[in-house]
């Protein structure tokens, strides 16, 4: 069972459904991850504001949490997911 506990906005702990997490891992090159902005969403938090998290507070989290595409990279992705989208897969 997968359980994360956040803090809402009146800053009570709320845990969110196992579904709403499974369902927002993905597994890129046999690595299961979560895309930063889906991360940011479950905090609660603006993408620039995570990031901004995990630099300022390393000690927090475990090596490798996150990392960044290159230009290329990113561009790459997002031809990725445009052929998907296109193919209805």
């Amino acid at each position: 069972m997968i359980v994360l506990i956040i803090k809402n906005e009146t800053m009570t702990d709320a845990v969110l459904p196992e579904e709403i997490i499974v369902n927002n891992i993905y597994s890129i090159r046999g690595h299961k991850g979560m895309f930063g902005v889906c991360l940011a969403e479950l905090y609660q938090l603006g993408t620039g504001q995570l990031k901004r998290q995990v630099r300022g507070n390393p000690e927090r989290f475990p090596d490798g949490f996150m990392f960044e595409l290159t230009p290329g990279g990113t561009k790459s992705f997002k031809v990725l997911i445009w052929h998907l989208k296109t193919r209805g897969i």
